[in-house]
């Protein structure tokens, strides 16, 4: 496949002009595949850099289910104050 035709090459083109201007020591890259398989690729990461990628993306996943589930958190502290 030409990337040029994938449904994320302007994404991806944006994402990596993003980060060549922070100008990283250090590059890891994850792909789900349909089967739910999956592919890395790093550039000069030792585990820990590994390990630090995969908390930082865990964080966000946790931020991500926290923000789509606001709604629930928000009626659950207003149950809270009316008891309290």
């Amino acid at each position: 496949m030409d990337i040029k035709e994938a449904p994320y090459a302007q994404w991806l083109e944006g994402v990596l002009r993003d980060m060549v201007e922070l100008e990283p020591e250090q590059i890891g890259l994850c792909v789900l595949m349909k089967d739910g398989a999956s592919a890395t690729s790093y550039y000069n990461c030792a585990a820990t850099d590994k390990a630090l990628m995969a908390h930082n993306i865990y964080a966000d996943s946790i931020l991500d289910v926290v923000h789509e589930n606001r709604h629930w958190i928000n009626s659950d502290d207003e149950e809270d104050d009316d008891e309290g």
